[in-house]
């Protein structure tokens, strides 16, 4: 299995003990457009018994397969402001476009979970989902570690769980 390429997206800290969790929400559009997604922080909710509702997301399970023919999507988010000075030119180059309050970032993904993203986007409606790939910076050992402890209660706690088998 190849490397994975180094995405540039900057992401915002997560408090792990306040249950932060980060949610892709995958904006709606035709199969054959450019996969569009917002990134946001989501506080999961305390249970104090599992007949409380759940947040109001999907947890994608998948296979992440091999980097040898990774896709691009977009992040139009709140990624960290004033970090990209810190970015080198090549990376820099991938940012796709710059607005004063907000930006688009290329996002790198495996080719099995932009079919996934193709396949469970809607055409008029916003899904907002879970996805550890992107939801979790996996270039963060700490916050991977500390995401990874919470996976099971990320997978109880949202609305559905869909299987993506490829």
């Amino acid at each position: 299995m190849s490397e994975p390429p180094k995405n540039t997206y900057l992401y915002q800290p997560l408090d792990s003990k306040r249950g932060d969790i980060r949610l892709l929400h995958l904006l709606p559009g035709h199969f054959d457009e450019r996969i569009r997604c917002r990134i946001s922080k989501h506080v999961l909710s305390v249970r104090h018994n599992e007949w409380e509702p759940l947040d109001n997301y999907e947890a994608l399970s998948y296979t992440w397969g091999a980097w040898d023919n990774a896709q691009t999507i977009e992040l139009i988010g709140d990624a960290c402001a004033g970090k990209e000075d810190s970015l080198s030119d090549s990376f820099r180059n991938l940012k796709l476009k710059n607005s004063a309050r907000e930006r688009t970032w290329a996002f790198f993904v495996t080719s099995n979970l932009f079919v996934a993203l193709r396949r469970l986007r809607r055409t008029n409606k916003t899904r907002t989902l879970w996805i550890d790939a992107v939801c979790i910076n996996q270039q963060d050992l700490h916050e991977k570690g500390n995401q990874l402890a919470m996976m099971d209660r990320i997978y109880k706690q949202a609305s559905r769980v869909l299987v993506w088998l490829g």
